[in-house]
């Protein structure tokens, strides 16, 4: 049968029975879910683990400084380090942070004058040159006077250590 329309169309539509249409129950939201193959694949399981160690990898190197170094152990944190470990009168943990080849007694010296006479310390100001580094610091002591220090840092391997402890401006203010 052809039906024209207002605008002068014609068109065909066919009548259609209805009851021949066999009734379809209604789809599933996620019928499609049905079709995919879920079995474990080695080949794409083996991808999987290579991109995840590539990343681990990448985040352990590039959450360093770049070159591989953590940006949290740099000359100001040697010295924050040392510095806070006299405070605290942690001979250890001073010791962790001094150059190699410092003797232990000189270490623990300097830090139990610092720890009877320091009362607190800012970093001012860290200049690096190659590997080795000056540390500015404010050092105020018990009675509240407070005197510039530089400290002067190595780095040693992959760690910077504190390396002047005899040195002018702390001894001066620790002895």
């Amino acid at each position: 049968m052809t039906v024209t329309s207002d605008a002068g169309l014609a068109t065909d539509q066919s009548a259609v029975d209805v009851s021949e249409i066999p009734a379809q129950p209604p789809t599933r939201r996620f019928e499609w879910l049905s079709t995919v193959d879920l079995r474990p694949r080695p080949a794409a399981l083996g991808m999987i683990l290579v991109v995840a160690l590539v990343l681990v990898g990448m985040a352990v190197f590039f959450g360093k400084d770049g070159a591989g170094r953590n940006p949290d152990f740099s000359p100001r944190a040697a010295v924050t380090t040392f510095l806070n470990a006299a405070k605290d009168a942690d001979l250890p943990a001073a010791r962790q942070v001094v150059c190699n080849g410092t003797s232990a007694a000189a270490t623990d010296s300097v830090v139990q004058s610092l720890m009877s006479q320091l009362k607190d310390f800012h970093v001012q100001r860290t200049t690096a040159h190659g590997d080795q580094a000056d540390v500015d610091i404010m050092l105020t002591d018990t009675d509240g006077e407070a005197s510039g220090v530089t400290m002067l840092a190595t780095r040693q391997g992959h760690q910077w250590k504190v390396c002047d402890l005899g040195g002018p401006s702390l001894g001066a203010f620790a002895g």
